[in-house]
């Protein structure tokens, strides 16, 4: 059979006794009965949290610290900062949650706990998911699948490879999420019901978001028999809301909301802040196939707001998307139209790939529901012409009452024609800002390489001054030694820093672009070589001298200089030779500027 969470707890216990009575048997085992003493404080402590029992986890993380201190252990520290997180993040508070995960993730790094890392990178990389950082989300998740797999730990393994599936299926890429998942299952542990549960209900969400219904129906029961096995009340609402989107795709709305219903009655002792949200939004869609629009409008704004205050972008976003659609249902084409510029936002803050499909489907929704008033508008005007046509024959007030109402329905057409193109010209609106942000580097605020000029304008600009193409291209020293030093808040804070002292110190005719991790690229024209390393070197001094928040200053920079001999129809050829010279820089002992051989 399968163990279950109460068999683990007991488990945890009897370790915890038998340590007990070895260190009274030998007192040189007085430290083993620590680690004991601590490794059941920790489970009691996670059980507590996820019992959404904060007061008795707080006890267990007072205890564990004081034997963190006693027994001089940093390592045990970085522990109970991450219990300290995990309780933040069901609390819903997203910005403590992040500071100590960060925390946390040093202090276990620092000190050689690869397990302790490896979650820490897991749980600071999940908060970035759902904030919308996807791809410093997928970034983190992998670095902890390296590190999982180096320690050989299956639920570790099978943990970081779900969260990477995760990521994917954000962007609706789902072969490959399901793939990860797939292995995922492959990797776990036979008998972690719990975590093998949340797996096949991650395939079955795949399943459901790809249309495949006899699969998800297959991965539904999966997860559905696992639940059972287990026992645990939690997972049985996870399978059950698994089973009420199925539901809703076939075409059972009210089956759909019955057992939704029945999800949030069991996981309401268990569920955190972004669990109440996920099943109340699934019902709130339900409510939507139903009709119900009156009552899903009385709920999706405190959802909304809920979202905002725990920093869950990508649920606020799906709320929002089904804000429009209740409040088309309900006849507030304002309340959609402001729900649909909020999505946009959000959409244009994360700059994934999915922005354009988001759009497209919610322009060709509000399109479609704008044809469909216009129909209606219409065959209640040929309603209104026939009705004229036959009270003619009667009187002629009635026709002078008549034309009145025509005049009036005009009037109605010609207002709903400039309404319609106002939504058309404030989409395109959008459509532009939307492909701005994708030319921009959201850290820094620079281009990115999609931003860099084409190299034919700018020749012929600099044939009529004299002065020929180059580029310079910058590259932050010893950048990984920051990361890891001082966390990857810190590394963001120093890209943007020296981002800055770039900025102000290039020609305002230069064009300055993040080429990638900690590279910048500088392009535009110079009068000679001699001019080209002027410029380089005031980047260098300028980015040395530029200061931080914390009153330090920006690290040193190495600088390739490359110039071109003849003109050129694109960047390529200088970018390599400015490589080169980078590269020259960095061998020669760095905070340096080197200049690429004339061709």
């Amino acid at each position: 059979m399968p163990a279950s969470r109460s068999d683990s707890r007991k488990l945890a216990s009897a370790a915890w006794v038998l340590a007990a009575a070895l260190a009274l048997a030998n007192p040189l085992s007085a430290q083993g009965i620590a680690e004991a003493e601590f490794a059941a404080l920790q489970q009691r402590a996670s059980e507590a949290i996820e019992r959404l029992d904060f007061a008795g986890a707080q006890v267990a993380r007072e205890r564990m610290r004081a034997l963190a201190q006693a027994q001089a252990r940093p390592a045990w520290e970085a522990r109970v900062l991450f219990l300290e997180g995990m309780q933040a993040r069901r609390q819903g508070r997203s910005e403590d949650a992040l500071r100590r995960f960060d925390e946390s993730l040093l202090l276990a790094r620092r000190h050689g706990d690869l397990a302790g890392e490896v979650d820490a990178l897991n749980a600071y990389s999940t908060m970035q998911r759902r904030a919308g950082n996807l791809y410093q989300a997928l970034d983190g998740h992998t670095r902890a699948l390296e590190l999982a797999r180096s320690l050989a730990r299956p639920a570790l393994v099978a943990d970081s490879l779900a969260k990477i599936g995760r990521i994917y299926a954000e962007l609706d890429d789902l072969e490959p999420a399901l793939e990860f998942y797939r292995q995922a299952i492959a990797a776990a542990d036979p008998l972690a019901t719990r975590q093998l549960t949340e797996l096949e209900s991650d395939v079955a969400h795949v399943h459901l978001r790809a249309g495949r219904i006899d699969e998800a129906r297959a991965a539904v029961a999966r997860t559905r028999a696992l639940a059972e096995a287990d026992g645990a009340p939690d997972l049985l609402a996870v399978a059950l809301g698994r089973e009420a989107r199925l539901m809703q795709l076939e075409g059972k709305p009210e089956a759909a909301l019955a057992l939704i219903d029945r999800a949030i009655e069991l996981a309401r002792p268990y569920d955190g802040a972004r669990s109440v949200l996920v099943r109340q939004t699934l019902r709130l869609r339900v409510l939507a196939d139903l009709g119900r629009w009156e009552e899903a409008a009385q709920a999706i704004g405190g959802l909304i707001d809920e979202a905002r205050r725990t920093g869950d972008r990508l649920t606020e976003r799906n709320l929002l998307d089904l804000q429009g659609e209740v409040s088309m249902g309900i006849g507030d084409a304002a309340g959609a139209y402001a729900a649909a510029r909020e999505y946009h936002r959000i959409q244009q803050g994360m700059a994934t790939t999915m922005t354009s499909r988001r759009i497209a489907d919610l322009e060709a929704s509000m399109q479609r529901r704008q044809m469909e008033a216009d129909v209606k508008l219409l065959q209640r005007q040929g309603e209104l012409q026939a009705l004229t046509v036959e009270r003619q024959r009667l009187i002629g007030l009635v026709m002078a009452s008549a034309l009145v109402c025509v005049l009036l329905a005009v009037v109605a057409l010609v207002w709903r024609y400039r309404a319609v193109q106002r939504l058309h010209r404030a989409l395109q609106q959008s459509a532009q800002a939307l492909q701005q942000a994708a030319r921009t580097d959201p850290l820094t605020g620079l281009g990115n390489r999609q931003a860099i000029p084409d190299p034919r304008a700018l020749a012929s600009v600099a044939a009529q001054r004299g002065e020929s193409l180059g580029v310079i291209l910058i590259d932050l020293d010893h950048f990984k030694r920051i990361n890891d030093e001082h966390g990857h808040l810190v590394g963001d804070q120093v890209l943007q820093a020296v981002a800055s002292a770039l900025r102000l110190a290039l020609p305002a005719e230069m064009q300055l672009v993040r080429w990638g991790g900690e590279e910048f690229l500088a392009c535009g024209s110079f009068r000679d070589r001699e001019h080209a390393l002027a410029v380089a070197e005031s980047l260098r001094r300028a980015a040395r001298a530029h200061p931080l928040r914390d009153g330090g200053h920006a690290p040193s920079i190495s600088l390739g200089v490359s110039l071109a001999e003849s003109p050129v129809e694109a960047w390529d050829s200088l970018i390599r030779d400015a490589d080169r010279a980078l590269y020259l820089a960095k061998e020669s002992g760095r905070n340096r500027v080197c200049m690429a051989a004339a061709a």
